[in-house]
């Protein structure tokens, strides 16, 4: 598939969940905060349920999401990377690993985790099919990381090492740079990285709400000339783009025709998204 602009589209993200067991401010907080309404009453509800609400008729079911890319496939979609929230608190997550990788096409199966929950899978995950998986790891200080996440640090770091133990290659650490990161703390994970054999990449810390910048001095995000990507929302909505309130709706009867409809609809630059947080875009 190609867009409006020529771009080829071949990567397409799937969030399976809008929940997460952390709370990292620039994900869950700070947008929610900024877009309000909908979006907050979404993520509201699930966290007043106590994470045992019957969700069934409000998320994809599997095989849903299967339909999309085996779709996807037929049009040109060569790698699926699963997102959240935090994908590893949907149940059953090493089944749609599974059922994803044997979709004909499917080159590439990844996915983007904070890794708390990440150690008693990894070794499954990989049986499954993953082939790469992100873990954002934004310090190695543990009284840091406990008070902007709400999580242990060395359950992400047992989950980071599980994962590089268990073969799935390549294991890469995600590093959010924002105005309170230290050069001695990039320093820390860097040298951490290169240790144990993984691949340490930065990310520039931004909001939905403002301006896409390109002049971030990071390796992500790409510079929108660079996009390839479609995304699918774990309500069966597809973006077209991250920094866009354009949406189509997945129409799991006419899928292709759906995901056309995306790419038609595809910005040649994003902008801003004031109708989503990203907790339920996953980046």
């Amino acid at each position: 598939m190609f867009d409006s602009y020529g771009r080829r589209i071949d990567y397409l993200r799937v969030s399976v969940t809008d929940r997460c067991n952390l709370r990292c401010p620039y994900c869950a907080a700070g947008d929610l905060a900024a877009v309000g309404g909908a979006a907050c009453d979404r993520v509201a509800r699930d966290e007043t349920a106590g994470g045992t609400r019957n969700r069934a008729a409000t998320i994809l079911t599997f095989e849903e999401i299967v339909v999309a890319v085996t779709a996807g496939a037929e049009l040109g979609i060569t790698k699926v990377r699963l997102t959240g929230g935090e994908p590893l608190v949907r149940r059953g997550i090493v089944d749609l690993v599974r059922m994803i990788a044997s979709v004909p096409g499917i080159t590439t199966v990844s996915m983007t985790t904070n890794g708390t929950l990440l150690s008693p899978v990894a070794a499954l995950l990989q049986d499954a099919g993953l082939s790469s998986i992100n873990v954002s790891l934004d310090t190695l200080d543990e009284e840091r990381y406990a008070r902007e996440t709400g999580g242990r640090l060395e359950d992400a770091v047992d989950g980071l090492l599980c994962a590089k133990r268990a073969g799935i290659a390549p294991v890469k650490v995600n590093t959010v740079v924002g105005p309170h990161t230290t050069r001695e703390e990039l320093d820390t994970l860097a040298r951490f990285c290169a240790r144990h054999g993984l691949h340490h990449q930065r990310i520039a810390e931004y909001r939905l709400t403002r301006e896409k910048r390109d002049d971030h001095g990071c390796e992500r995000p790409l510079p929108c000339e660079a996009c390839n990507r479609l995304r699918l929302l774990c309500d069966g909505t597809i973006k077209p783009c991250l920094r866009s309130n354009e949406e189509v709706r997945f129409d799991p009867d006419h899928p292709r025709e759906s995901l056309r409809a995306a790419v038609a609809r595809k910005p040649e630059r994003g902008g801003v998204c004031t109708n989503r947080a990203m907790v339920e875009i996953g980046g």
